[in-house]
């Protein structure tokens, strides 16, 4: 008779000695009184497997110690930390790489966001030209006219840096959900850390602003005369690989 379901740190991801992964309907780890599990296993006296659990301030080094020279004489296979138990490794290893994806993919993307911004500043710049001219000979000075741009791109990279804040908080709400459903986990709860999102939402402007200001910064070297004038043809020149070739 079942009377409840549990969870243990050593069988959180329950793998079968003859399976690489978890097999719910054909493996899995059930408790019971010593008496009985002891009458069905035919260990009166004896034992396959033992887990100690240690409290903050013991020495883990010592008690593995301490535990192989007990166990000596019974032909132990020799104590280990939880850091080598295939649960724990499993869900490290799965942590590490939710770290990796955590740093590496928003790292690419803002690159390419970067990229895009600064393709968009030049090519509002190239238009505005006679524009910007114009407002130079009056006397705005490029402080000024450059800080309108500024803006504009300040505007466009904000808007969408705070929309990615929920998004954000939706995805890992869904991320702690299947966690917690694949690991049966009794509870995981989804917070967002306020300083990480002061962290994401400059992520998201500060690329932005650089690809803008990459961008921006022809207007210092127009001068009025110069910007009123149509831009000169771009100059080409082959590569090193085409003269490799």
């Amino acid at each position: 008779r079942v009377v409840g379901i549990g969870i243990s740190p050593e069988f959180v991801y329950a793998l079968s000695p003859s399976a690489p992964l978890p097999d719910d309907l054909h493996f899995g780890i059930f408790w019971m009184t010593e008496k009985v599990l002891r009458r069905l296993m035919g260990f009166e006296d004896g034992f396959n497997s033992v887990a100690i659990r240690l409290t903050p301030e013991t020495s883990r080094a010592a008690v593995i110690s301490a535990t192989d020279q007990i166990l000596a004489s019974y032909g132990t296979l020799g104590a280990y930390g939880r850091d080598r138990q295939v649960s724990h490794m499993f869900l490290e290893d799965e942590i590490s790489q939710q770290r990796s994806s955590a740093i590496f993919i928003p790292a690419i993307f803002l690159g390419i966001a970067t990229f895009l911004v600064n393709i968009v500043a030049s090519r509002l710049i190239s238009l505005h030209r006679s524009q910007i001219a114009t407002l130079k000979a009056i006397g705005y000075s490029r402080w000024e006219v450059s800080l309108h741009y500024l803006e504009l791109m300040f505007l466009m990279t904000f808007s969408g840096a705070v929309p990615g804040i929920g998004l954000g908080a939706l995805c890992g709400r869904w991320m702690s959900n299947t966690y917690e459903a694949y690991f049966r986990f009794p509870e995981l709860h989804f917070s967002i850390n306020p300083g990480a999102a002061v962290i994401g939402l400059f992520a998201g402007i500060i690329p932005g602003a650089l690809g803008a200001w990459a961008g921006i910064h022809q207007i210092f070297l127009l001068s009025p005369a110069e910007a009123m004038t149509p831009p000169a043809p771009p100059y080409f020149r082959a590569t090193v690989l085409e003269h490799w070739s």
